[in-house]
C-alpha cells in the first residue's frame, strides 16, 4: 500500500472547558475514496460505539481528516447533535477506559486508545466493571471492522496503526524521544489490527489534554 492510501483523523470533543483529541489513521479500501469519505465511513461504523460509552456531558465537536501523501485531500467536518449518551455522574476528566489492540508486527509496539471521563458507576476501586469492559470492547470491535459507507454500505476504509519514525537517535537503551509519522511510500510500515480489546484498569489521560491519544 502506498502512503496516499492513508488518512489521519483527528477527532475533536470537549467536556466543560477541557478539550479531549483522539487521533486515528486508516487506510482506504478503493483509491476514490477521499477525506469526505472517510468521514462518512467513521461517522457511521465508529462514533456509534463511541457514543454510547461516552457521558452526556461529552460534546463530539469535529473531525479534522487529511491524506498523508495529498495535501489537497483534507477536509474538517463538523459533528451536529452527538452527544455521549450514557447518562450518570461523571468522574474527573483526566480518568478513561482503555482499548488494546494486539500488535501483528514484531517490530511494532500494540496500539491503544483511551477514552474518558468514565462514570462513578463504572469503577470498582482501581478496576472497571464488567458492563463498561464491554462497551470498550465494542468500540475496538467497531474500529478493527470495515467502515461502511451511510450512504450505500460499501466499504470505505480500516483502522491501522502506523510505525512512527525516530527523527532523533536515542541514547543506548532509551526510547526515541521524538518521531514522525512516515513521509514516503519507503519510510511507511503500519498492520491493521485484528481485535480490540477493552481493558480492566482504570487508566489516566492527563497527558491527552496536549497531545494525541
Amino acid at each position: 500500500m502506498a502512503l496516499a492510501d492513508m488518512f489521519e483523523i483527528l477527532h475533536k470533543h470537549h467536556i466543560g472547558s477541557t478539550n479531549l483529541l483522539n487521533v486515528y489513521h486508516c487506510l482506504r479500501a478503493n483509491p476514490g475514496e477521499q477525506a469526505a469519505d472517510i468521514s462518512n465511513g467513521f461517522q457511521f461504523s465508529v462514533m456509534p460505539s463511541l457514543r454510547l460509552f461516552q457521558d452526556t456531558q461529552v460534546v463530539n465537536d469535529s473531525l479534522e481528516i487529511r491524506n498523508l501523501d495529498d495535501p489537497l485531500d483534507f477536509g474538517s467536518f463538523i459533528l451536529v447533535a452527538d452527544p455521549g449518551l450514557r447518562v450518570g455522574t461523571e468522574t474527573s476528566d483526566f480518568l478513561a477506559g482503555q482499548v488494546k489492540f494486539p500488535r501483528l508486527r514484531s517490530d511494532m509496539k500494540a496500539g491503544f486508545k483511551r477514552y474518558g471521563p468514565i462514570n462513578e458507576a463504572d469503577m470498582s476501586g482501581n478496576d472497571l466493571v464488567a458492563g463498561t469492559i464491554t462497551l470498550l470492547d465494542n468500540i475496538g470491535a467497531a474500529l478493527v471492522g470495515n467502515w461502511l459507507s451511510a450512504i450505500d454500505a460499501h466499504q470505505i476504509a480500516n483502522f491501522v496503526i502506523i510505525k512512527r519514525v525516530c527523527t532523533t537517535t536515542p541514547a543506548p537503551g532509551d526510547p526515541c524521544p521524538q518521531y514522525r509519522l512516515p513521509e514516503t511510500d519507503g519510510e511507511l510500515v503500519f498492520y491493521q489490527p485484528a481485535q480490540g480489546v477493552g481493558m480492566s484498569t482504570v487508566r489516566s489521560q492527563v497527558s491527552r489534554r496536549t497531545r494525541a491519544s
